[in-house]
Parts: structure tokens; sequence; C-alpha cells
């Protein structure tokens, strides 16, 4: 009596495993991202003139080399203004990152178990 053992099946199974995982962590990012385009848009403290500053801001995921990243951005010329002038007094792009990391990381090991 032997024991019989097909890797190709086993393989393909962890395969299917990864390939789930990686699917799963895309969808908390891209989840993330939209949340936090939301949440920067609406906590913008500054005063709109055009509103162009407030429409351009976007979340964005996606794979650098082998590494998933989510955030947010803004979009015009002078975003980095508004985020590094006056000590910081208009910033919402980082602290909307900082309010949600605790947020996407257990997102993520619910996930990638």
């Amino acid at each position: 009596m032997g024991f019989r053992f097909e890797p190709s099946a086993a393989l393909k199974k962890m395969i299917e495993i990864k390939q789930r995982s990686v699917y799963a962590a895309e969808q908390v990012a891209k989840t993330a991202a939209v949340r936090m385009e939301g949440e920067a848009k609406r906590r913008a403290p500054w005063a709109d003139r055009t509103g162009n500053a407030r429409q351009t801001i976007r979340g964005v995921s996606g794979w650098a080399g082998k590494k998933l990243r989510c955030g947010v951005t803004g979009n015009m010329e002078y975003s980095p203004y508004l985020e590094f002038a006056k000590e910081g007094q208009n910033k919402v792009l980082w602290p909307t990152v900082q309010d949600n990391e605790q947020k996407i990381m257990d997102a993520y090991r619910k996930v990638v178990r």
C-alpha cells in the first residue's frame, strides 16, 4: 500500500489561492482609493475659487513592480502649494492617507491570511 501524490494538482491549487489573494488585495486598494478620494474632497479646508483643486483630487491604486500602492493625489499644478505652504494649513491628502492607514491594513489582513 503506497502513498500517491500528484504535484500538478497541488501546484494548480496553490496558484489559484495566490490569484484569489492578489485579486482580493487589489480590490481592497481600489476600494480604499475611492474612499480616500471622497474623504479628501469633503475635508479639503480651503475655500474654492474655481473648484479645480477639489475636483481633480483622485484616489489611486495599482502595482508598482511587486508593490501594491494605494493613495490619493492632487492633480493641479498648485496642489503641492496647498499641501505644504502656510505651514500645512490647507493640507488634506497626507492626513487622509494617515487617517485611513489602519483601516486599509486591517482589510488587507482579512483577505491575505
